[in-house]
């Protein structure tokens, strides 16, 4: 039996500095309790989680990177 696996892409570019950024995530996945996701967050990539409790093996999460350009940043 072959594995099919599906991963989407996608490019978004805010008008929010990487410093920023990575201040909204941080306080939304690592230091909000009440936050419907957890997640990593370190300098130009975090991953987005199920919390444990909820998760199970086909549970997915997604990896962001992000990189700042022109004083906004794209994220990937």
């Amino acid at each position: 039996m072959s594995s099919f696996r599906i991963r989407p892409r996608f490019k978004i570019e805010v008008n929010t500095s990487e410093n920023k950024l990575i201040d909204l995530l941080k306080s939304e996945l690592v230091e909000k309790e009440s936050s419907k996701c957890v997640g990593l967050v370190t300098e130009n990539y975090s991953v987005i989680k199920i919390p444990a409790q909820e998760r199970h093996f086909w549970s997915p999460q997604l990896t962001l990177s992000y990189q700042e350009k022109d004083g906004k940043t794209e994220i990937i």
